[in-house]
């Protein structure tokens, strides 16, 4: 399938200017590699005819210098293209990384609800197919359009030495190669739809594959006996790769014989024609050597323009993928708003009427929700499972963008704030929180020694640390280094809640603080959100109701609507879902 000009233009234009940008002596070397491979190919089957031409007139000498002179010429030419050639593929290299480091980084730039969706990992899995081995890269491109631009030079130059003889000669070869071209077209063609509909199978078949090699889930898969069933899924996935590798080389095979066919009638008739020509006494042999290779070159180089013509367009598809992932609009902001100048300034938060629905679909998790967060005002967000509530906190970090609706910040749009800007005024504890591979220093994000030895202090977690060999330079994985430690899931989360205090922010998300500690270590938790979030906004999602009474109001949301609104007291008087919740636990905390 032929790309699109918009493809072949947005392609070549991007790695043109990558290559100026970084590497100006890149286009020298490249047509410098195209003229030695020409020129090394030209000069063997004209000097060819005369090394026999010497040999047969019992010029012996004349003989003997022109072989050294053709040996020392392709030495030359030789050292000369392995040079060119090694600095070439140096510079794509450093292409390669660049791309693979520029991928890296865009999929950090992109909206997070855009990230979420199966399209994204799917054009994700195509962008990182289209710089990789598979398709070969940039690397592959470039050798390619080399090979492709030399095939013309060298149809060129063998053209001129044929066109000395019948047009019979030059119809047959044309013919043959149109021929071949044809049938090597459409075998290109398959094998690029082949290649298309092979990105999805391998991206879930790695997901699968992967699953085998991932510690996280090591203990789930045995207890409940799971890798069957990842057995099962990898096999079907292997098994739909192979029928489709199998029709491929079914067809490639059948490809290969007509091509071999055409072949072989082309240099049966060529040897035919001359031979009949030196029987003549038109030609001698040494001429006959040289009409013999450039006619089989030309056939061969027209044959090799089209099939470089094709894989360098497949080659452009697969990296007009990755260009345009590249190129995906980046979360824009509208205009750059001032933030307070002090941090801890009265930060007021409102919702008004915002509706949400993620991306390709129908349904709205939040409609038309509309309330307000006072400076310094502890809210908790309860309701059912799937309401809405993560929902909201991803809205207020602008993880998400409202679908309609606006959320202010100090009367502001918060969208007009710039997302490096705002979340300076934010830290969070997410329900599913990640820490890196690096260490405690380092994932707490934060350069003061006594902020951090704080914060542990506040999530009651600093004799653990203190503890560690290496302190605070502990990496959070044995998977890298032997020395470091594998923290509890209670350990880690108290390690999320040292993270948000040592930010120190005006505004603080708990999503599921305590889920995985156990009452003591709760109790302390809350004893700390207490005594230490007074001056901050805070707003907690938690299905354990003690935190409840702890807070200023309470939201509680069902079905992506506010169904209550008030403080502890109002809502156990008046209402009907925060009520039948509390009752449910009330044992635990009466």
């Amino acid at each position: 399938m032929l790309s699109s000009k918009k493809d072949i233009f947005q392609t070549l234009n991007y790695i043109n200017c990558l290559i100026c940008r970084s590497h100006k002596k890149y286009y020298f070397l490249f047509i410098t590699k195209i003229a030695l491979e020409s020129i090394s190919t030209l000069i063997n089957i004209i000097l060819g005819r005369y090394l026999i031409l010497f040999l047969t007139t019992t010029n012996q000498t004349s003989f003997i210098q022109l072989a050294w002179k053709l040996v020392f010429i392709n030495l030359i030419l030789s050292v000369c293209l392995n040079v060119v050639t090694h600095y070439l593929d140096s510079i794509n290299n450093d292409l390669q990384l660049y791309m693979e480091e520029t991928l890296s980084q865009k999929t950090l730039k992109l909206k997070y609800a855009v990230v979420e969706t199966s399209y994204y990992r799917d054009q994700l899995e195509k962008a990182k197919v289209g710089i990789s081995w598979y398709s070969g890269g940039i690397a592959a491109l470039s050798h390619n359009i080399n090979k492709l631009l030399s095939h013309v030079v060298m149809a060129i130059g063998t053209l001129g030495i044929i066109s000395q003889l019948s047009h019979f000669v030059l119809c047959i070869i044309l013919l043959s190669s149109i021929i071949t071209v044809f049938i090597t077209a459409l075998s290109q063609k398959r094998d690029a739809i082949f290649r298309k509909r092979l990105v999805s199978v391998n991206r879930k078949l790695g997901y699968y594959l992967n699953l085998f090699k991932d510690y996280r889930i090591a203990k789930d898969a045995r207890v409940y006996q799971a890798l069957e069933l990842i057995e099962t899924r990898v096999n079907t996935f292997l098994d739909t790769e192979w029928k489709l590798e199998r029709n491929r080389t079914k067809f490639g095979n059948k490809i290969r014989v007509w091509i071999d066919v055409v072949n072989y009638l082309n240099q049966s008739i060529l040897y035919a024609y001359f031979a009949w020509q030196v029987i003549q006494n038109q030609i001698d042999v040494s001429a006959f050597t040289m009409y013999i290779s450039a006619g089989i070159s030309f056939y061969n180089n027209i044959v090799n323009i089209t099939t470089q013509y094709i894989e360098t367009d497949k080659n452009i598809s697969f990296i007009a993928c990755y260009v345009n992932f590249i190129k995906a609009p980046e979360q824009k902001t509208i205009m750059q708003q001032a933030l307070l100048e002090n941090p801890y300034d009265a930060t007021m938060i409102e919702f008004q009427n915002v509706w949400f629905k993620y991306p390709q679909s129908q349904h709205y998790v939040l409609k038309d929700i509309s309330f307000v967060i006072k400076p310094s005002e502890k809210i908790a967000l309860v309701g059912p499972n799937g309401a809405g509530k993560t929902t909201i906190i991803k809205l207020l970090c602008k993880l998400y963008t409202p679908s309609s609706g606006t959320i202010l910040l100090n009367g502001k749009n918060i969208e007009n704030y710039s997302d490096e800007t705002y979340c300076r005024l934010l830290s969070s504890v997410f329900q599913d929180f990640k820490f890196f591979p690096f260490t405690i220093r380092e994932n707490l994000m934060s350069e003061k020694l006594s902020d951090i030895w704080e914060s542990l202090r506040k999530a009651t977690l600093d004799q653990r640390i203190s503890s560690l060999p290496l302190n605070l330079d502990t990496p959070i994985t044995k998977m890298f280094d032997e020395n470091g430690v594998d923290l509890s899931g209670g350990e880690l989360q108290k390690l999320a809640i040292a993270r948000s205090f040592c930010k120190k922010t005006p505004i603080v998300f708990f999503d599921e603080p305590t889920a995985a500690l156990d009452p003591v270590a709760e109790f302390d938790i809350f004893r700390i959100f207490t005594q230490f979030v007074q001056n901050q906004t805070v707003i907690i999602i938690s299905h354990r109701m003690a935190a409840c009474p702890l807070c200023d109001r309470i939201v509680v949301i069902d079905n992506g609507i506010i169904s209550e609104i008030g403080t502890h007291q109002e809502l156990l008087s008046n209402s009907h879902i925060y009520k039948r919740m509390w009752d449910a636990q009330a044992q635990y905390y009466l």
